[in-house]
């Protein structure tokens, strides 16, 4: 009786553990298979852009930023536009609501808004119309594309994100909002 009964433990533990490491992984959270193709991995967690979707899995969500954290547990930030990630030596960069933020495992941390974005620019913030293809160089430099509204149409210059400064790397990229 006593042997059965350890047999019984054993088992009852064995499927706590199996259902324990399987809510662990980040496949578990029902929201990444539907509309969250793109993620990149930080420190202790992985970071997922979602475009709105997920009904057809029964898990409907808007567009936001999804963290996955290793231990299983996840945060979601809902955003204005489709966000887009850039991850370099474990720091992890997004577009985020007309600016950048940078993604850590407990939140979200702003490095430029879209009112500082703006004022750089010498444009209103209504004018600026997306941030597209944000990347880290090896020295920790965010660089990215903001499309910008103006009277001569559309510009997409490439600007960086130096010590809280922004400065532009390069010319209009194309005359398209996007």
């Amino acid at each position: 009786m006593v042997r059965a009964l350890a047999v019984a433990v054993l088992a009852v533990a064995a499927a706590a553990a199996a259902i324990a490491l399987l809510w662990k992984s980040p496949t578990a959270v029902p929201a990444i298979a539907a509309g969250c193709g793109k993620s990149v991995p930080g420190p202790g967690f992985r970071v997922f852009s979602c475009m709105s979707g997920g009904a057809d899995a029964g898990h409907p969500h808007p567009k936001e930023l999804l963290v996955v954290r290793d231990d299983g547990t996840s945060a979601a930030y809902r955003a204005s536009r489709t966000p887009e990630l850039a991850a370099r030596d474990g720091e992890v960069v997004a577009s985020y609501d007309l600016g950048l933020v940078r993604v850590a495992s407990r939140g979200l941390v702003p490095l430029l808004t879209n009112r500082e974005l703006a004022d750089a620019l010498h444009v209103r913030p209504a004018a600026i119309f997306d941030l597209h293809s944000p990347r880290i160089d090896h020295h920790g430099a965010v660089s990215f594309t903001p499309s910008v509204l103006g009277r001569g149409g559309c510009r997409n210059p490439v600007l960086e994100l130096v010590g809280g400064t922004v400065r532009q790397v390069q010319g209009s990229t194309s005359r398209t909002c996007s």
